[in-house]
């Protein structure tokens, strides 16, 4: 009776063992008739592939070279038959398989900028197999891919980059690929934001390929992202040390010509900027058809301070007219004196109120004597002293004329010193809005081009803007 009883639970406790089979057996059974090399089509129908991507990290974004390099999950799925199994003769409810045992898709990057691996990433994950046949291949990858770069507005740009698939063996017959059922509205839930670029959208798409060397049609998934720079380390480091020397140049025309240095100092700044420009035309990948607008700019201030060199040569030269120089011009006096110095609030002393009289030649008349003649003397005693008194009065009408010939002199060079410093002061005013208005216009043409490229892409591929992540 003992035995019975004890025959009857352990039958019981292996009853379900006998009805159920292993994982292992399962695994075994599945792939006992199964040929890898065989496509899994229903009634040629073609296999219906299920993507998306998931995008976590932008690693790299080399502008010179125009790769992009992201770290993505990628997610593929598709019906096979074969591997389906009844949920009432085995337990399982899903199984993990080797790629390598099973029929996979060869979705490969056909934009990858990387040299393609001995064995592709997938090789080394497992895929995921559920009773009614679906396979899920969930695994990580980081993809480098050439993209087509617009500098035009940097530092404000804003790139839109493809991250594309495409069987290589299978066409459109045999595999359609199409982008998984809500797979744009998660794609960013795992990104971690970038320093440099933010996130302004992300979006999947199918198409069809043709190719008429083959007659043969390809379905091609693109997976766009659309990211925009933060400019504002772009803007420290290039524009605002450029803007600094712009203002250093801007005050050199303050400096007086005597001093030596105002020259030196234009010819410096100059120096400086042309070394700055030679950096960005390293960071900026050069395009013989597109110029970017910091190089408009770059070019531009180098422009604003040859002319700045040169304003100042002629400031120097109207300055340091010397002893011989003529009398200030009257139309250029009345220009200058009357009119600019006025809008200036520059006092002229007095030299817009009509210039000096310095035409006017000092002739020294030798004396004449009652009769009229200019030789004639009546003793020798009085004839030497009318010699003298002629002589020392040459000589007083001789200095008399070089003093206000100096003073004269000294006149004219003070009224060109004073209408030097009118023009240095034009200039100055004319030098500080081409210098502002170049700024602030180029960089606004820079940023509303951006912008503008942002707005086109996330139209094209119906996204709406929240503002990037």
């Amino acid at each position: 009776m003992k035995t019975s009883c004890l025959l009857t639970i352990l039958c019981a406790a292996t009853l379900p063992l006998w009805g159920a089979t292993s994982g292992a057996d399962l695994h075994s059974v599945l792939l006992e008739d199964y040929d890898m090399r065989t496509i899994p089509m229903i009634e040629e129908k073609a296999v219906d592939l299920k993507m998306k991507l998931a995008l976590l990290k932008i690693v790299e974004f080399d502008i010179a070279t125009r790769v992009i390099s992201v770290v993505v999950w990628q997610y593929m799925g598709w019906q096979d038959d074969r591997l389906a199994w009844n949920t009432t003769e085995h337990e399982e409810t899903y199984i993990i398989m080797q790629p390598a045992d099973i029929w996979r898709p060869d979705m490969i990057c056909i934009n990858s900028a990387d040299t393609p691996p001995d064995k592709p990433e997938y090789w080394h994950f497992k895929v995921s197999v559920n009773s009614t046949g679906w396979v899920s291949h969930v695994y990580p990858g980081i993809y480098a891919t050439s993209c087509e770069v617009k500098t035009k507005s940097f530092p404000f740009d804003t790139q839109v980059c493809q991250i594309s698939f495409e069987s290589w063996s299978f066409t459109k017959e045999m595999v359609e690929a199409t982008v998984m059922e809500g797979a744009n509205e998660g794609a960013l839930d795992n990104y971690t934001p970038s320093g440099t670029w933010r996130i302004r959208g992300f979006m999947g798409e199918a198409n069809d390929v043709f190719y008429n060397g083959s007659n043969r049609t390809f379905s091609r998934l693109h997976f766009t992202i659309i990211v925009s720079r933060y400019p504002v380390m772009q803007l420290f480091n290039l524009i605002l040390p450029v803007i600094l020397l712009n203002f250093l140049a801007y005050f050199g025309f303050y400096l007086p010509a005597e001093s030596g240095e105002k020259m030196g100092l234009q010819v410096t700044v100059l120096l400086s900027v042309i070394v700055y420009q030679l950096v960005v035309a390293e960071t900026v990948p050069s395009d013989g058809l597109i110029i970017p607008y910091i190089a408009w700019y770059y070019f531009t201030v180098i422009a604003l301070l040859t002319i700045a060199c040169i304003l100042t040569i002629i400031v120097m030269v109207i300055q340091n007219q010397g002893p011989a120089a003529k009398p200030v011009p009257s139309w250029l006096r009345m220009l200058l004196f009357s009119c600019l110095a006025r809008c200036l609030c520059i006092r002229t002393k007095g030299h817009g109120d009509g210039g000096l009289n310095v035409d006017d030649d000092v002739v020294v008349q030798p004396p004449e004597t009652e009769d009229g003649d200019t030789g004639e003397v009546v003793s020798s005693h009085e004839s030497g002293n009318v010699l003298i008194a002629k002589r020392i009065h040459e000589k007083i009408l001789e200095i008399v004329f070089h003093v206000k010939s100096d003073q004269a002199a000294g006149e004219i060079q003070e009224e060109w010193i004073v209408a030097a410093k009118v023009i240095n002061e034009v200039f100055t005013i004319i030098y500080l809005v081409l210098m502002l208005g170049s700024t602030g216009l180029l960089l606004l043409l820079a940023y509303l081009e951006g912008e503008g490229d942002a707005s086109t892409a996330m139209d094209e591929l119906g996204i709406i803007d929240n503002g990037g992540i």
